[in-house]
């Protein structure tokens, strides 16, 4: 008989134990009066702000047709004359008066696209007939232009180029005058600047 009654208290005992831990996980989730609703927690992943940030960039893909673009790529070579100039260089040793004129060629203009970017690229060549102290020499030079073009969506959906213009000389023109170097390249860049931004202005009007 103490060994049913004692089976029979253990049976009790592990009911009560259920029945007050199944109570205290309802108390858990399911809150009482004036208590406060504890929020579920979020769920994994990846979820957008509600508004958004204002300097926010979401990156995409954007296709561009080849034909579209035909307005640069067929772009022909380019002459443009370097008009007569007469100037003084200053040496330690004293200053010699420079005359120059020449020719700068634009060549064929490349497009291509690369690294989430556009890259639109061209050569120019430049030719210099300088006559110093006396002496008249013939002096070449060689410039690298490349255009980084990318593409922004405004507010008002409008595509707007961001154009990054690298322009360096392959081979600077100069010469040389009783031994010293005698550098060419501001005649050139004085020629070529203008046309630069001619280009530029015309690759972003191209693209829109």
């Amino acid at each position: 008989m103490a060994v049913r009654s004692a089976r029979r208290w253990l049976l009790a005992a592990s009911g009560l134990l259920a029945l007050a831990l199944l109570a205290l996980s309802l108390r858990t989730h399911l809150p009482g009066p004036g208590e406060t609703p504890v929020e579920a927690p979020p769920p994994l992943g990846m979820t957008l702000p509600q508004t958004p940030v204002p300097d926010s960039l979401l990156l995409l893909p954007i296709e561009l047709q080849a034909a579209a673009l035909a307005e640069i790529a067929d772009q022909l070579p380019e002459h443009m004359p370097i008009p007569p100039r007469r100037e003084r260089k200053k040496f330690r040793f004293g200053s010699v008066s420079i005359e120059t004129e020449g020719d700068v060629w634009l060549s064929r203009t490349t497009v291509r696209a690369h690294d989430g970017a556009l890259w639109v690229s061209t050569n120019a060549d430049a030719e210099l007939r300088a006559e110093l102290a006396g002496r008249r020499k013939t002096v070449r030079g060689r410039a690298a232009i490349d255009a980084r073009i990318t593409l922004q969506v405004g507010a008002d959906w409008t595509v707007k180029p961001d154009i990054e213009l690298d322009y360096r000389w392959l081979q600077a023109p100069s010469t040389r005058v009783f031994g010293i170097d005698v550098g060419l390249r501001r005649q050139a860049d004085r020629a070529l600047q203008p046309r630069l931004d001619q280009l530029e202005q015309r690759w972003a009007e191209s693209i829109q």
